[in-house]
């Protein structure tokens, strides 16, 4: 906003370019562990799809304008073991196991959710969500996306999961609005599986 000359020179200011400055500083971490968590699953030839906001940052007008606390990243489950192993042995630390996801930190404790599912313990989203892989093309590598249909339910089902689990904020509506209008990918291109999920 400063680069526009929408904030005046003020206490509000200050604040403002204080923390833009530990957005660039958290982004770029964030980004460095992107890039050597892709690395290690490349080289020990462990397919894996990038979620939500590892994609979506690339469409902001600046990197660092899409924040983010965590790495979510896709695997099999049965390359779970292997793919934690892989990274403990180049420094990352395994904290805690949830529903569909390990816990692991890197060095510079940076947060990645290994997720080996993206289901959401919601029997009516989890009925289209239980089959991602079903839905993801090998990329490059390792690295496999997700259909455009797909992406957009995986979006959709994760922000109605925030939401009717304590709510979602602005990030989620700035996702679907950088979604629609810079990645072309739209509600409708998912209408039928939005409605097999209900």
């Amino acid at each position: 906003m400063s680069k526009y000359d929408l904030l005046v020179e003020s206490e509000l200011l200050t604040k403002f370019n204080k923390e833009a400055l530990v957005a660039i500083y958290r982004s770029e971490q964030i980004k460095y562990a992107y890039t050597q968590i892709c690395e290690i699953l490349e080289a020990a030839k462990i397919p894996y799809i990038p979620l939500k906001g590892a994609l979506l940052r690339a469409y902001y007008p600046e990197d660092y304008m899409r924040t983010s606390c965590d790495i979510d990243i896709l695997i099999q489950e049965q390359n779970l073991k292997p793919a934690v192993e892989k990274l403990i042995c180049n420094n990352y630390t395994c904290e805690k196991r949830n529903y569909h996801d390990v816990s692991l930190f890197s060095p510079e404790r940076v947060h990645l959710e290994l997720h080996f599912s993206i289901k959401e313990n919601m029997s009516k989203l989890d009925a289209v969500l239980k089959d991602a892989w079903n839905y993801a093309s090998l990329e490059k590598g390792s690295c496999y996306k997700f259909s455009n249909e797909f992406f957009a339910y995986h979006m959709f089902a994760h922000i109605s999961y925030h939401f009717l689990a304590g709510g979602c904020g602005i990030r989620a509506l700035m996702d679907i609005w950088v979604m629609t209008h810079k990645m072309g990918i739209t509600y409708s291109s998912a209408k039928e599986l939005l409605e097999k999920g209900d």
